[in-house]
């Protein structure tokens, strides 16, 4: 029983992930922003994780295994984050094949623009994180995230519309370039630099407050 239930849990898995990959090229080719798009799938993935966790009894198990809570924690930041690396590359490769075929002239990210769009999806573990690990409720958490997020995005429209100059009309679908252009405006001196060394001290305060968290909770 127990193997037919971890068979059909990695199958629905692969599939999921495929239906995402196919998700993703879909509105890439009907020319969706694709950091947005994006940001949203890889929320999303964050926390139908914990979902399956809350549900599937997952963390019983885990603390169950011979190794630490802390190591617990540590593997899901890292998993994370090498996750939004692959779904970045994918759609980076996505964005040159398209463009390779078919004459519109579709956005393709730079090193400006993937730099930006990780310190992103570190940005949305960082506060997604330690509330996850802190409240016992799932879905409460995942309430609170999802009102910080639209929140996010509500407050950031104004910036992008005036950092692109979009003044009289705003095109939701060429967004994407404000993205970076906020960056170089904010932080002028060495920008992506500065941006990941914030970013990666914020998701390592982060990663210790999930640790604090998650090896107080009982399950």
């Amino acid at each position: 029983m127990l193997a037919l239930l971890k068979q059909h849990v990695l199958y629905s898995s692969t599939w999921m992930y495929i239906s995402i990959l196919l998700f993703l090229a879909a509105a890439y080719f009907v020319t969706l922003p694709p950091i947005f798009l994006f940001l949203i799938v890889f929320l999303a993935i964050l926390i139908s994780l914990f979902i399956f966790d809350h549900t599937g009894k997952m963390n019983r198990y885990l603390v169950s295994l011979p190794i630490s809570k802390k190591r617990i924690v540590q593997s899901r930041h890292v998993s994370l984050l090498l996750f939004a690396l692959i779904l970045l590359l994918y759609q980076w490769v996505v964005m040159i094949v398209f463009s390779a075929i078919f004459e519109t002239d579709y956005y393709v990210y730079g090193w400006r623009d993937i730099v930006t769009v990780l310190c992103l999806s570190s940005l949305i573990m960082s506060f997604s994180l330690p509330l996850l690990y802190y409240f016992q409720s799932v879905l409460f958490s995942i309430s609170i995230i999802l009102v910080i997020y639209f929140l996010g995005t509500f407050f950031i429209l104004d910036p992008l519309v005036h950092v692109l100059k979009m003044d009289d009309v705003i095109i939701f679908n060429d967004l994407d370039p404000g993205f970076k252009l906020l960056v170089e405006k904010y932080i002028p001196f060495q920008p992506y630099t500065l941006l990941c060394i914030f970013t990666l001290i914020l998701l390592f305060l982060s990663m210790k407050l999930s640790e604090q968290f998650y090896t107080k909770r009982e399950f």
